[in-house]
């Protein structure tokens, strides 16, 4: 709806605006991704390879691990408890991505950064999805998400 909507982007405005807050240093601000899920990559015996980089936008790294975690952990397939799983895979996937990239931020924004590309991903889905025949999955999935947007409510 509507107003559910707008209320939606007020909460993505000021989350916004106190991301901006944060320090842009060479070392941990730079081109990402920005759209890291498990249709974007593929895994091979030369390692992984990134594809689909229309979304590319010069971010903070750490804003492609809080995509990356929230869509690993949304994931249809996903059966972990979901601190769990992110505990265990923040460590896995930071470890590898600090090969490449220092993240600079401390850790502890992760939560912020996860919290932006679940609005973002919630508000597409307004549009995408309004009026559709959803899916069990797919209705638990936006309701879960429209509560946690709408309430500021902590990812984990």
């Amino acid at each position: 709806s509507l107003p559910t909507e707008r209320q939606a982007q007020d909460q993505l405005r000021r989350l916004v605006r106190d991301l901006e807050q944060l320090p842009r240093k060479v070392e941990g601000f730079g081109l990402i991704h920005s759209d890291l899920h498990f249709w974007n990559f593929s895994v091979g015996p030369k390692g992984l390879t990134l594809f689909d980089f229309d979304n590319s936008e010069y971010h903070w790294f750490i804003a492609d691990l809080g995509t990356i975690i929230f869509e690993a952990a949304t994931c249809f397939y996903q059966q972990l408890p979901r601190k769990k799983f992110i505990c265990d895979f923040i460590q896995e996937f930071t470890a590898g991505y600090r090969e490449t990239n220092d993240i600079d931020l401390p850790l502890e924004l992760l939560p912020q950064f996860i919290k932006l590309r679940e609005a973002c991903i919630y508000l597409i889905l307004t549009r995408r999805w309004a009026g559709k025949d959803l899916s069990e999955f797919q209705r638990n999935f936006y309701a879960s998400m429209e509560t946690s947007v709408l309430t500021g409510e902590p990812f984990f």
